[in-house]
């Protein structure tokens, strides 16, 4: 008869898989940080089971040990025997691996079909512009106190609160009002708290950005109608 210990056993070994999946995936969409806890638990446990019914279709197949932890009773059986925490271990290793591959898949996915079908894989803007956005651009950070700074983005805090979005700027060039014109700082990196960042601006590339309306120029067409 399984215990309050064994029963507790197989709740972590429920949850366990999904962990690794949860971090691969958040990897690459970013994480909300209005997001409820439930909302979490509960895409780990979807990480989980969908690893482990990945897993248990390939045990079948390959004759893979089965993965006795599922249940308090057979979890009971299997850690009584000599050889039974190998026959914990070993399909736990396979649930956690294919789980994690999963969570990988599941996040590039939603990276390369989301923008095709008008539906952004991020949380949020400030994600959307860590990960997809400023990456391979020069960016201009606009501070609270009216100083501005070029650079590019090497490191960005995301999934955060705006007052805790802090960005290390690499090769930073203040700008100069005298002469209209941005100017090395000669620093290798530049540390700009998120509370101070007023604005982010990226700037255009032609050699990977599409057209787009060339600076001082309407976006509008002339002679269209007005709204």
């Amino acid at each position: 008869m399984p215990d309050t210990a064994t029963a507790l056993m197989v709740l972590v070994f429920a949850f366990l898989p999904g962990f690794p999946a949860e971090q691969l995936y958040r990897l690459q969409t970013g994480s909300d940080w209005r997001e409820k806890d439930w909302q979490r638990w509960l895409r780990l446990l979807v990480f989980s089971l969908v690893g482990l019914a990945i897993y248990a279709v390939a045990a079948k197949q390959l004759g893979a040990p089965p993965p006795t932890y599922v249940s308090p009773q057979l979890l009971s059986i299997a850690l009584a025997k000599p050889t039974g925490l190998t026959e914990v271990l070993e399909p736990l290793l396979g649930h956690l691996v294919a789980a994690a591959v999963f969570g990988f898949l599941a996040g590039r996915v939603l990276r390369t079909v989301g923008p095709k079908i008008g539906f952004s894989p991020f949380k949020g803007a400030w994600d959307h512009l860590a990960f997809s956005g400023a990456k391979g651009h020069w960016v201009v950070i606009g501070l609270q106190n009216g100083d501005s700074y070029a650079g590019i983005i090497d490191t960005i805090d995301t999934s955060v609160k705006i007052g805790e979005r802090d960005v290390l700027l690499a090769d930073p060039a203040g700008h100069s009002p005298e002469r209209q014109d941005y100017i090395a700082t000669g620093y290798k990196y530049l540390f700009l708290p998120g509370d101070q960042i007023a604005s982010v601006g990226i700037l255009y590339d032609p050699d990977i950005d599409e057209p787009t309306t060339k600076q001082g120029e309407s976006p509008f067409q002339k002679g269209g109608h007005d709204g």
